[in-house]
């Protein structure tokens, strides 16, 4: 059947997405909440530039890899829950039949959760896994505040693309594989590229 990412996404749609009197979205088997982007960046891109005015430059790429790693936990928890879900199992479970559409399934939910529009582009099983996006809140909100940037920014996404690789092709199950994968974004919208693209390899 292959994945039919409009139907993903006009069924995760379809679950309300809407928080309770407490503010969480209770969906997927996992706490779900909707918070404002530029928040996000703000605490994101201000927590990197902190780090570098505090401890010089050469401590960049650490700022940027802590970044990527706090997104990358959280797309191994939340992922994991969603994967086990019962809406998961009923709506895109029937559809996967080979191992790109273990991705696509998974990047057909990300889309429907309206991070960016993110497409797959390779998958080596266990390998490797390059995905790309526009769109993305990460890169335009970084352009809107800060101008061009000479290094890639989204790091959510980064951390989601390595995320997807550990919970499909990590040594144990769910959350405890994290960090089996890492993720580099090696194209960005934010540098002037034409798209945003992320490659998870083996760590």
């Amino acid at each position: 059947m292959a994945i039919d990412q409009s139907k993903v996404i006009q069924g995760v749609h379809g679950l309300k997405l809407e928080g309770d009197s407490s503010g969480l979205i209770r969906r997927f088997g996992v706490l779900l909440n909707n918070n404002n982007v530029d928040y996000y960046n703000d605490f994101s891109f201000e927590f990197e530039r902190a780090i570098i005015d505090s401890h010089g430059a050469d401590f960049a790429p650490i700022a940027r890899e802590l970044l990527i790693y706090a997104a990358q936990d959280c797309a191994n928890n939340t992922f994991f829950g969603i994967m086990s879900s019962d809406e998961y199992k009923g709506l895109v479970t029937p559809m996967i039949e080979n191992e790109e559409d273990k991705v696509k399934g998974l990047v057909a939910v990300e889309n429907a959760l309206g991070w960016a529009r993110v497409e797959f582009a390779e998958l080596k099983p266990g390998e490797k896994l390059v995905l790309r996006s526009r769109g993305g809140y990460e890169e335009e909100g970084y352009r809107k505040r800060y101008g061009k940037s000479d290094h890639g920014v989204c790091y959510m996404l980064a951390g989601v693309t390595a995320g997807f690789m550990d919970l499909l092709y990590g040594p144990g199950i769910g959350p405890e594989n994290l960090g089996t994968y890492k993720c580099e974004e090696v194209k960005c919208i934010a540098k002037g590229d034409d798209c945003c693209e992320f490659v998870a390899t083996k760590r």
